[in-house]
């Protein structure tokens, strides 16, 4: 629960991506995921022109495709409770 409110399985899979973008040093970012509905399945499909379409600054895109690879690898994914 968080604030109160039981938090459904979509909207844990966005707070999962909100608190990647917090452990990636990103969290400029979380407001924008979550007003674009970007969970833990759409930021798997994101590549370089979709995050520069979304306002992600071009030096930022590499370091969050990079770590992307690192969660298809399974070797970094934040668990939430």
């Amino acid at each position: 629960m968080i604030r109160g409110l039981i938090v459904s399985k979509k909207n844990k899979k966005k707070h999962k991506v909100s608190r990647w973008l917090d452990d990636i040093d990103l969290p400029m970012y979380k407001e924008l995921f979550v007003y674009h509905c970007i969970d833990g399945e759409t930021l798997m499909d994101l590549d370089e022109e979709n995050l520069f379409d979304l306002g992600v600054q071009k030096f930022h895109i590499a370091k969050i495709l990079r770590n992307v690879k690192k969660i298809e690898k399974g070797k970094f994914w934040p668990e939430v409770e």
